[in-house]
């Protein structure tokens, strides 16, 4: 089980929140006048929270089941209906590291899911287990993925 990383709601946050008060500092220096200052504090507070909203209410836990020949099947548990449900492959953009694997699963309709795991998402035997399972699936792939452990990526 894949549950949603508490690191990368923290960095989603601190981001926003940082954001937010660099773009409210901006506009306080700059000398806006007192109601165009407090629309766009406002405006930018909204949209602040509207993105950290839409980043808390897309969260959901996910099942990846590896079986067969370099198949997969990815699972909602929490929705009886997913667009995500199904058979899904690999994509080329698949970035696997050691310390997060950001993977880009292709549905068998063609949509594309972007599924971060971090080393809280699941237990580091079961990271290790998937890392490895995801290695062997990406080596065995017709496509290149990126599977270096350096600096430079994907991200």
């Amino acid at each position: 089980m894949i549950i949603p990383s508490r690191i990368l709601a923290i960095c989603v946050s601190v981001m926003c929140v940082v954001s937010c008060g660099s773009a409210c500092y901006a506009a306080v220096r700059a000398g806006l006048g007192s109601f165009t200052l407090a629309a766009f504090v406002v405006i930018v507070c909204a949209v602040g929270m509207y993105a950290l909203l839409a980043f808390f209410r897309g969260r959901r836990r996910f099942r990846l089941e590896i079986f067969g020949a370099c198949e997969m099947a990815l699972r909602s548990p929490q929705l009886t209906s997913c667009a995500a449900d199904g058979v899904v492959r690999l994509d080329r953009r698949t970035s696997l590291r050691s310390v997060c694997l950001l993977l880009h699963l292709r549905t068998e309709n063609g949509a594309l899911v972007i599924l971060p795991v971090l080393r809280d998402s699941v237990s580091a035997d079961d990271f290790r287990r998937l890392a490895v399972a995801l290695h062997w699936l990406a080596m065995h792939e017709s496509h290149e993925i990126d599977l270096t452990d350096g600096a430079s990526g994907n991200f």
